[in-house]
């Protein structure tokens, strides 16, 4: 049986919570901030002719060019993109700060609004009953998600604040400073070194996050935060670009990278069932397809199938190469098992969704690859012949599924943060990995590698406010973290 552990030990929920980059929210004095996520992230993402590349830099969305060009910042507060089929248009994540009531009640709706208000009531009673250290309290609302409970914060200290200074004493001018995130998801037009931005497809409280979409260019799919603290959980949302409707939510509690159809009509995730309790306890989730975009190309939800059975993990990595052949990151293991049973690191499977028949291993018994067992995400080339791996201290290993060869494109390097840039593709040909060096205290490199001799640095003339917080080992400088 096909199966994946990784959340089967405290230990490895605790180092998904601590790192979680999809909404923890901490309690300090008395403001709620997002924990710091050291999920792994997309930074260069390129075009679909690997003309070009759009850039996550330290200091928003840039465009860069293979010859190590880089363009300005053309959208400071982005996140995460994609690009659509036509090379010309991005779906950008972007963070939005906003700091009243006032902005928040303007782009939801109302039934929300009247949530949020009801759990602003009822956290007003909890601080007016709290006695102890400020810094010790804990909002206990489990009814909200973390984005909503940040923006009940904000209504309760801008329409239900009256005695509460008093009350909270010092700590007030901390809840003064409290701001909420509206996360947009938008469609960016690139015109030379411009770029332009429609309309919010959608605003949520709760991050967003792994975008992508329809091959068609019709259609779009994101990952929406939901719940808060050791319920949360990741949920698909899938849209229509020009339409207008709301999105929609095709499956909860999924795991971090899922994919399109070659034809861009189905989605293939990674789910399971909400999680309960502490999330210590080993959790059933299944491979699952669903039909999501007509043959016109407009969205059109049908059916879901679950494909095959696994054990639920938020970090795992489906992607479907062709039409025959979807590829899944799991643990293999006969059940039951006790837990000094479980494997300790995760390898790669094929499932073809045209026959249903078996599962098949893809990485040999004979070949270990060197993964960062906790984290069990790949990229796999535009033809399906080869695959990289992020290792654990940022090695990247290069995976040829035909072969079973495998060759080392960065090293790991002894250095406690790790690379949290996920390699990608520029073409069949050509890899694009952070290289980091062996002083600790250097700047890191983005390389198109072709295999271990042949190779070339892409950023060596990007400006330090390019580079600044992902490929310097330092924090974000002061500059940086503001706009953040």
């Amino acid at each position: 049986m096909v199966v994946a552990p990784a959340m089967a030990a405290n230990r490895r929920c605790i180092m998904i919570r601590k790192c979680s980059a999809w909404g923890r929210w901490s309690w300090v004095g008395v403001g709620l901030i997002v924990a710091a996520g050291c999920i792994p992230e997309k930074r260069v993402v390129w075009s679909p002719d690997g003309s070009r590349a759009a850039v996550i830099a330290g200091d928003g969305l840039r465009i860069a060019f293979p010859d190590g060009r880089i363009s300005a910042p053309l959208r400071p507060l982005a996140k995460r993109v994609a690009w659509f089929p036509d090379g010309n248009r991005l779906l950008s994540i972007e963070a939005v700060k906003v700091g009243t009531w006032k902005e928040v009640a303007a782009v939801l709706p109302e039934a929300d609004q009247a949530t949020i208000a009801a759990g602003a009531a009822r956290l007003r009673e909890q601080v007016l009953a709290f006695k102890g250290n400020w810094d010790t309290f804990k909002p206990d609302d489990g009814s909200l998600t973390g984005g909503q409970l940040v923006a009940a914060f904000v209504y309760l200290r801008d329409r239900l604040g009256d005695g509460l200074a008093a009350h909270v004493g010092k700590k007030w001018a901390d809840f003064e400073k409290l701001e909420c995130v509206l996360w947009h998801a938008l469609v960016v037009t690139l015109d030379g070194e411009s770029a332009t931005a429609g309309k919010p497809l959608m605003i949520s409280l709760d991050e967003l996050r792994t975008p992508t979409v329809s091959a068609a260019g019709r259609c779009y799919a994101v990952l929406r935060s939901d719940g808060s603290g050791e319920r949360e959980t990741l949920n698909l949302v899938v849209g229509a670009v020009d339409s207008g409707a709301a999105p929609r939510v095709l499956a909860r509690n999924v795991s971090v990278e899922y994919a399109w159809s070659p034809d861009g009509r189905s989605l293939a995730f990674i789910h399971a069932p909400p999680a309960g309790g502490d999330g210590g306890t080993v959790q059933l989730g299944a491979l699952a397809t669903a039909d999501v975009v007509d043959a016109g190309g407009a969205l059109a939800i049908g059916s879901m199938q679950d494909r095959a059975g696994v054990l639920f993990n938020r970090l795992l990595c489906v992607r479907w190469p062709s039409p025959n052949r979807i590829v899944f990151s799991t643990y293999e293991v006969s059940l039951p098992a006790a837990t000094r049973d479980m494997p300790q690191t995760w390898t790669l499977f094929a499932l073809d969704p045209t026959a249903d028949l078996t599962v098949q291993r893809l990485v040999p018994r004979d070949v270990s690859l060197p993964v960062e067992k906790d984290v069990a995400m790949f990229e796999i080339s535009p033809d399906g012949h080869r695959v990289l791996v992020a290792g654990a201290q940022g090695r990247v290993t290069l995976l040829d599924l035909r072969s079973g060869a495998t060759a080392e494109l960065a090293p790991a390097r002894d250095q406690k943060s790790g690379s949290r840039t996920v390699p990608v593709w520029r073409n069949n040909e050509e890899a694009c990995v952070k290289v980091m060096p062996p002083d600790p205290a250097a700047t890191s490199r983005i390389e198109l590698v072709r295999d271990e001799k042949t190779r070339r640095v892409m950023s060596t003339d990007w400006p330090p406010a390019a580079v600044d917080g992902w490929l310097t080992p330092e924090e974000p400088s002061a500059t940086q973290a503001a706009s953040r």
